[in-house]
């Protein structure tokens, strides 16, 4: 049902866009795809989970609770899916961390002998928690595939001045991010900017029809 909607549509436009401005090897969104979006631990799989899941909340609150017109669940679902995607920058550290630790814990044959109970009381905590910098080491490609072209995400490096010069800061340019979402949702008259509806349905649930009463 959401394949066929010209509002999601629209949203996935937009997702689309803002991932390829971001990063040069991003690839538009395929439903088909769905099943492996989590897989690998990538920012262009992170948007397009962010994405899914804002639709799929939204939408259910519009069906079973209030409807409202097209031009709101497109401004909401855009919103609050780059949010949801800042959300996830601010987890990464911790991810990473988390991801490394039991990607030893498979690979490495000295741990191979540690029971279940023991990695989590000892290996699993020692995630250091709500850090302001990021530790990047030279194979850290899950940190620095945030990069990209810089625009709305960049890794900046801090305390140059100290030996430890692999400390880096997640810095979000949120100026860069409003404009684009404000360009892409009115245009000069206030109106919002959707594909041509010709021949594609809107689901009942965000449908204007449905709205009258």
């Amino acid at each position: 049902m959401f394949s066929e909607c010209k509002i999601t549509k629209a949203v996935w436009d937009s997702i689309n866009e803002f991932g390829k401005i971001q990063w040069d090897n991003y690839t538009d969104f395929d439903y088909n795809n769905l099943p492996h979006l989590l897989k690998d631990y990538t920012t262009s799989n992170l948007l397009k989970v962010s994405t899914v899941w804002t639709l799929w909340t939204i939408w259910c609150q519009y069906f079973y609770d209030q409807k409202h017109s097209e031009e709101t669940f497109f401004d909401l679902a855009l919103n609050t899916a780059i949010e949801q995607f800042i959300k996830r920058s601010y987890e990464m550290p911790n991810i990473v961390q988390w991801l490394q630790i039991v990607s030893d814990r498979r690979t490495n044959d000295n741990n191979s002998n540690i029971t279940e109970k023991e990695f989590l009381l000892s290996y699993a905590t020692s995630i250091k928690k709500y850090q302001d910098t990021i530790e990047v080491e030279e194979n850290s490609a899950m940190i620095t595939q945030w990069n990209g072209n810089k625009i709305f995400f960049e890794l900046t490096k801090v305390n140059i001045n100290e030996i430890n010069d692999k400390k880096y800061k997640m810095e979000i340019n949120r100026t860069e991010i409003h404009s684009f979402i404000n360009v892409r949702t009115f245009d000069n008259n206030n109106t919002l900017v959707l594909p041509d509806s010709n021949h594609i349905n809107v689901h009942p649930a965000i449908s204007i029809s449905n709205m009258q009463t």
